[in-house]
């Protein structure tokens, strides 16, 4: 690909990635959104799955999250989305509202989201 900037042709060559295959098991809070994100859309990783456990909030909160992040971002449909744990293996969970919000976001205005709602193909 060719651009021209102030009148200079600079070449820009498309580095080919191979792709590594990610799954991610998560509590999805601000950071874990941020990751399902970067993982979906890095040129070098291939987003196979993701889990939700306790952590940030209840495992019902962080698997809807999950399908609120996975819809606004359109993620491809055929990405899995798995409900997981709900306790811990090796201490008691304590959800942290104070910190997370109720919804485990943080307070960002994220409409409700059912869980298994269509998401969009991604193209390409």
């Amino acid at each position: 690909m060719d651009i021209a900037i102030k009148g200079k042709d600079i070449r820009i060559q498309a580095k080919a990635y191979k792709k590594n295959g990610v799954w991610l098991d998560c509590d999805p809070g601000h950071d874990d959104a941020l990751a399902i994100i970067l993982a979906a859309y890095h040129p070098s990783l291939e987003l196979i799955g993701i889990s939700t456990v306790v952590g940030n909030q209840t495992l019902d909160r962080t698997t809807q999250n999950v399908y609120k992040v996975a819809y606004i971002a359109g993620l491809p449909s055929h990405i899995p989305i798995i409900r997981g744990c709900g306790e811990s293996f090796c201490r008691h969970v304590t959800t942290c509202p104070e910190i997370h919000d109720q919804t485990g976001l943080g307070g960002a205005d994220v409409s409700e989201h059912p869980a298994g709602m269509c998401r969009k193909e991604k193209s390409g």
